[in-house]
């Protein structure tokens, strides 16, 4: 304690000396009186052989450091910065560009309560839509529209219907479950849902923006948000589940036709999210989504890669349906050895070109803009998606699971 106080004192009277020498004497007397009220606290506390643990003092900063990181991460959102997720450790910066090797962390991201789906799941965090070569950003137009994830829930319905689809033929490939995501070590104000949600219960004290496809708290969150989702898990390997994918261009039933069959098959539960869907002008809205899905998610720079254009129709020649065309590239791309330190393209030099043809290896971000780049050269909306993976191999007690921010995914 001594030799703390007296370092201390040391210090403090160089600081001291300093402002003097500057002729800011004020503020050395300002100084003075807290300088010797350490030492004074320093000789008086009771000296023992053991450290002084200061756990009141650690708890009180790290309370300070949290709240001062939450309120500056605010500042920043407020001077342009998006505050979205993005896979900034795996290498993709806020900036969209892709580059670097992953650095990754098994610290704790998100844990999830819920029972253990038969498919695991991904959680959508952040929609991609405008790619530059180098990276994806996010469109300004906002031609989605703020119904966007019940329209594509109800799309979906519709085409079960469409198909005539009994509960039995349902319970094969599809199953209705809920979970809580409670956020841990992760600071974001985007909101992570599963695919094919149809419900998102968020305490009223979260207020809330969308756009089109993505929910986004008003401001930037780190620790204890909690929310329930209720989803679809669909195993897309079952031969009925292709079948639905391979169907394209299905007509549309009314409003009331498809809530009545999905209400048959699955109660009342999962049209809740139908519910929230004026069906004034219904057909409308989703042929104008049809259209903007188009030209938003097949939309291309005019300096693509003439190579990437020619190697996308190589691998789709002769493929009957987007199915069997996207599958065929993913089984082109499943090819490339996966590596957390991939080569770094050159600063102006298009991504997914410079993965075909020069480094042919990279991890999760790299795959992820090759699929969707080459998927729209061959005019199949595509789209690129940050989020998490839910694996369920981190269990930490019944029906609860952590999400690593290892498994951040694209």
């Amino acid at each position: 304690t001594l030799f703390f106080m007296f370092a201390f004192f040391l210090v403090s009277l160089a600081v001291i000396l300093e402002y003097v020498f500057q002729k800011k004497m004020q503020t050395a007397l300002y100084l003075l009186p807290f300088v010797l009220f350490i030492c004074f606290i320093s000789v008086i506390l009771p000296s023992k052989n053991e450290p002084i643990r200061w756990t009141f003092v650690r708890s009180f900063v790290s309370s300070v450091t949290d709240l001062a990181d939450e309120v500056w991460s605010n500042l920043r959102v407020g001077f342009g910065e998006s505050g979205s997720y993005s896979i900034a450790f795996a290498g993709y910066s806020e900036s969209g560009k892709i580059k670097g090797k992953v650095l990754g962390s098994d610290q704790v991201a998100l844990t999830v309560n819920g029972k253990k789906t038969r498919q695991n799941v991904y959680l959508t965090g952040s929609v991609y839509d405008t790619y530059q070569l180098n990276g994806w950003s996010k469109s300004q137009e906002g031609r989605l529209s703020e119904e966007e994830l019940q329209l594509d829930v109800f799309e979906f319905y519709n085409a079960l219907y469409q198909l005539g689809y009994s509960k039995e033929t349902l319970d094969q490939f599809i199953g209705t479950h809920s979970m809580d995501l409670i956020y841990q070590n992760i600071k974001t104000k985007s909101v992570f849902y599963p695919l094919k949600a149809y419900s998102i219960t968020i305490p009223d004290k979260f207020k809330l923006d969308q756009k089109g496809t993505e929910y986004q708290f008003q401001k930037i969150y780190r620790k204890g948000v909690q929310y329930k989702t209720k989803f679809l898990v669909v195993d897309y390997e079952q031969a009925d589940a292709v079948n639905l994918l391979e169907n394209q261009n299905m007509p549309y039933g009314t409003y009331e036709q498809v809530c009545n069959y999905i209400e048959t098959m699955y109660e009342t539960a999962s049209i809740s999210m139908l519910e929230e869907i004026s069906s004034e002008n219904l057909m409308k809205k989703l042929n104008e989504r049809k259209k903007d899905i188009q030209e938003l998610y097949t939309a291309l720079p005019s300096n693509i890669s003439q190579r990437v254009q020619e190697k996308a129709v190589e691998l789709t020649e002769g493929k009957a349906t987007d199915y069997e065309k996207a599958k065929a590239i993913e089984t082109y791309l499943n090819e490339f050895p996966y590596t957390k330190s991939p080569s770094i393209p050159e600063e102006g030099e298009e991504i997914t070109d410079f993965l075909l043809y020069e480094s042919k290896e990279g991890y999760c971000t790299y795959f992820a803009t090759a699929m969707a780049v080459l998927l729209r050269c061959v005019d199949i909306p595509a789209r690129y998606v940050e989020g998490f993976y839910l694996d369920y191999k981190d269990i930490s007690e019944y029906h609860t699971y952590e999400i690593p921010s290892d498994n951040a995914h694209a």
